[in-house]
């Protein structure tokens, strides 16, 4: 059962006061850890976007023994039935939860944007936000789409506003990541069909993304970015970051077979030309083959890894070869994964 918790002034002191902000949550049906917000808003001729993440640190002090067991843990484990909780219950899914209508505890970053969407200025700090509502991809996708959502009441049309906004701001920044070489890999949710008579499977195809879906999941690459970036110049040497590195050429020989099989080149020489490489497969090919030839690129990966800044023999070093970035970490989720509430 929820817990009637409120910050008090001492909680909600020397932090950002931004409950008069349109702020909202898109997340899978059902969800009841809700570690992410996002918000738009117009602002003296510039648009302003913001993701704000629950404040797990304010309640899980270093050293603490809720700090050792979500260590040990390390993340949330989700099952078909059930879940493992990294944080106990009433942390995870009410009092560090940004659920509609309550006041919660944050850690926003607040870009400012040009006219071409490029960022100007960039704001971090702790906030304390009050939710307008707590969308599901479904009804975000609805509102982008211009159909109603009478859930929303007369925040609806506000909210599907700042959203348009968000998705134009995502799709553009999207777009230029994959122009410099960001990956599209296998990893699609799968959606089976399943008969109650028998109790048997009778069918299984990937769920088509939502425009939501790649809208938050830009918002919370774009966030990760930032703090990454800025811890990196705060902690030259500390900073815990997340990099990719390239993969061999080695790692490739297997995907090149296969598709040279079929005399379809492949050009493995970066993240650009890889990414190329497999549009072209998805364009001109069986839709079969450009999902096992996205498989097979995704199984000659390295496996991703956490380090201290340095760790690294120079900048190249930090970069994550999969999104094509410099700098990246691990910051948005901190109800369900260790690594973001350090």
């Amino acid at each position: 059962m929820p817990v009637a918790w409120a910050p008090s002034e001492a909680d909600v002191a020397g932090r950002r006061d931004v409950r008069d902000w349109l702020v909202f949550s898109v997340d899978p049906s059902g969800c009841r850890d809700i570690d992410d917000a996002m918000s738009a808003r117009r602002v003296g001729g510039h648009l302003e976007v913001a993701v704000h993440i629950a404040d797990v640190s304010h309640f899980v002090a270093a050293g603490s023994a809720a700090d050792a067991e979500a260590r040990a843990r390390g993340t949330t484990v989700y099952l078909a039935d059930r879940r493992f909780n990294m944080l106990p219950e009433v942390l995870s899914e009410d009092v560090c939860s940004l659920h509609a209508g309550v006041d919660r505890l944050a850690v926003s970053v607040v870009w400012v944007l040009d006219a071409d969407m490029q960022v100007v200025r960039t704001w971090f700090g702790r906030t304390v936000v009050r939710s307008a509502g707590a969308l599901s991809y479904g009804q975000a996708q609805d509102l982008l789409d211009g159909r109603p959502a009478a859930a929303l009441g007369g925040r609806a049309q506000a909210i599907a506003g700042a959203l348009g906004d968000l998705a134009a701001v995502m799709r553009r920044r999207r777009a230029r990541r994959m122009a410099q070489g960001a990956l599209e890999l296998a990893g699609s949710e799968v959606a089976f069909k399943f008969d109650a008579d028998t109790r048997q499977v009778v069918g299984a195809a990937p769920k088509p993304a939502l425009e939501t879906h790649r809208m938050v999941e830009e918002a919370m690459v774009m966030a990760n970015e930032a703090v990454a970036r800025r811890i990196a110049d705060a902690f030259p040497r500390a900073a815990l970051l997340r990099r990719h590195r390239s993969p061999t050429p080695e790692r490739f020989a297997r995907l090149g077979a296969a598709l040279g099989a079929r005399n379809i080149p492949v050009d493995c020489s970066s993240s650009a030309a890889l990414a190329k490489s497999l549009l072209a497969v998805a364009r001109d090919e069986h839709p079969a083959l450009a999902l096992l030839a996205r498989a097979m690129a995704t199984m000659a990966m390295q496996e991703a890894e956490y380090l201290a800044a340095a760790d690294c023999n120079g900048a190249a070093e930090l970069r994550h070869y999969g999104l094509a970035l410099d700098h990246y970490t691990h910051f948005t989720s901190p109800i369900r994964r260790y690594a973001d509430v350090v």
